[in-house]
């Protein structure tokens, strides 16, 4: 078998499952099987395939998820050094497996027989089922605003509620005090094993002040 097969029939899967259905609603496609969609009060939907593949043999799993981002928060925020290549500062994503609490969108085994057709509809069904609806849900501007505002996990979201990002949604709104109050909060709330953290915070802090 040849050694990458499991990764050709991967790619063949994002053709089909993916790109056939996003790019027609206005989706690019981006060098890492991820494809975005910017709306025009400026939030940035995307939806994304991994590939994860067994060492031993010829063979993975793919997987298919969600984001929410909103690049003028994710801009900010970035301007800190601390979180300037943070990949998920500004943003929020979950998975299809999340969405739709079915154990067969948890990761599509791919091997020397797998039917990439067959498993492109079924990666694409899921999409139609489970990505599309949540980006309508959630991907306008005010409503993720309101989604990092909420204490509650909807829908298995990843990162859980940050404050550093709720601290830069409020400096960005205005309201400074609230932004450094909120961060001043989380310093003093770190234990003693979470040095690291707690150090990052006290550097965000610092970054804040120094804008006013």
């Amino acid at each position: 078998m040849n050694i990458c097969l499991s990764r050709k029939k991967y790619e063949v899967a994002v053709e089909v499952g993916l790109q056939k259905i996003l790019v027609p609603l206005g989706f690019h496609r981006r060098r890492d099987n991820s494809y975005d969609l910017t709306t025009t009060d400026g939030c940035k939907r995307t939806c994304f395939a991994t590939f994860t593949r067994d060492r031993s043999i010829d063979q993975g799993s793919m997987g298919v998820g969600c984001s929410i981002a909103l690049p003028k928060i994710t801009k900010f925020m970035r301007q800190c050094k601390v979180f300037s290549k943070d990949a998920s500062v500004g943003r929020f994503a979950t998975s299809l497996f999340n969405l739709s609490k079915k154990i067969e969108h948890s990761g599509w085994l791919i091997d020397a027989g797998t039917d990439v057709d067959i498993l492109g509809v079924e990666v694409a069904d899921a999409i139609q089922s489970y990505a599309l609806p949540f980006f309508e849900k959630y991907g306008t501007y005010d409503v993720a605003i309101s989604v990092f505002q909420s204490d509650s996990s909807v829908d298995r979201f990843m990162p859980p509620r940050r404050f550093d990002t709720l601290s830069a949604i409020y400096w960005l709104q205005g309201n400074r005090k609230a932004a450094t109050d909120l961060v001043e909060e989380q310093i003093n709330k770190f234990g003693p094993r979470e040095v690291i953290e707690k150090a990052r915070a006290i550097d965000y802090l610092s970054f804040l002040k120094g804008l006013q």
